[in-house]
């Protein structure tokens, strides 16, 4: 594989707006490994997902809870009442299911592009750029009928496209490298059941407090209350991601919100989409 293909790959991973760039290519699946489907012919299940990637079960719920706002908006649902009793009715799954999660192609293609520990998912991606780097040489290069202004016209495109690719790829860099003195730093937070104030996960991360506080504010994930306090709205409290506890400072008990290692992971996952991350990142407000 050449550097720029892996390159290529890390930016796609890495930025949201890539991934929606590429998400409709979902007959990429097929082309790299046979992908089976439930009977309707559009769905898949998640148990079906981790074994076309060759990972566990696990793995691919992790993929989902990181990005869920991606998955959801290609498809994904939690299947209930009318709707899972017609999956009881035609015997794909347990009477005493509560719940079923059916995931589509463009679901299950995006879980393709962040997936990093699977070689099928590496084949998924590598496929996705070859094809896209075929199709702009196929472009670039087929001027025949055109008038000279025409060819200079579109030889100023290509070489804008690839200046912009060039610049994304170099802030994908400098940002993985700007992050890697925290992830040491990270690991061992996620590996414990210590909470963390915003402001800290801010400075774990590399986010301006203020600005990190804003966006999630604009996310539907903060709220501020009529004392001007940060707190996480009920959804998010009962994802996990937070608690609000009694605190001691100077001497006197207030509410404080608190960042679970959930909700860490969650915040952090945010922060890495490229353009959350041109946003956010640039050093820690004073």
């Amino acid at each position: 594989m050449s550097k720029k293909t892996m390159i290529s790959s890390a930016a796609l991973m890495e930025s949201r707006s890539l991934r929606e760039a590429h998400i409709d290519r979902v007959e990429v699946l097929d082309k790299v490994k046979k992908l089976a489907l439930l009977p309707n012919d559009v769905h898949t299940t998640v148990g079906l997902v981790a074994n076309y990637y060759e990972v566990s079960k696990k793995t691919i719920e992790k993929i989902i809870e990181r990005h869920r706002l991606e998955v959801e908006s290609d498809g994904l649902k939690v299947l209930r009442g009318k709707e899972l009793t017609d999956m009881k009715s035609v015997g794909l799954i347990g009477k005493r299911t509560a719940s079923f999660v059916v995931v589509p192609r463009r679901a299950v293609l995006r879980i393709g592009m962040t997936l990093e520990k699977s070689e099928v998912a590496k084949a998924v991606r590598d496929y996705l750029l070859d094809a896209e780097e075929q199709t702009n040489h196929r472009k670039a290069f087929n001027t025949e009928g055109m008038s000279e202004d025409e060819q200079f016209e579109l030889a100023k495109m290509a070489f804008d496209n690839w200046t912009k690719e060039r610049q994304l790829r170099k802030q994908v860099e400098e940002s993985n490298k700007m992050m890697a003195p925290k992830a040491e730093v990270y690991d061992a937070l996620v590996d414990t059941n210590t909470t963390m104030s915003l402001r800290d996960v801010a400075k774990l991360i590399g986010a301006k407090p203020n600005k990190m506080n804003e966006f999630l504010r604009e996310s539907g994930i903060l709220f501020k209350n009529i004392r001007g306090d940060m707190r996480p709205y009920q959804t998010y409290m009962n994802k996990g991601w937070f608690e609000v506890k009694e605190m001691t400072i100077n001497g006197r008990i207030c509410l404080q919100t608190r960042v679970t290692q959930k909700g860490v992971v969650g915040i952090r996952t945010f922060v890495l989409d490229a353009e959350t991350r041109n946003l956010l990142v640039g050093g820690v407000a004073k």
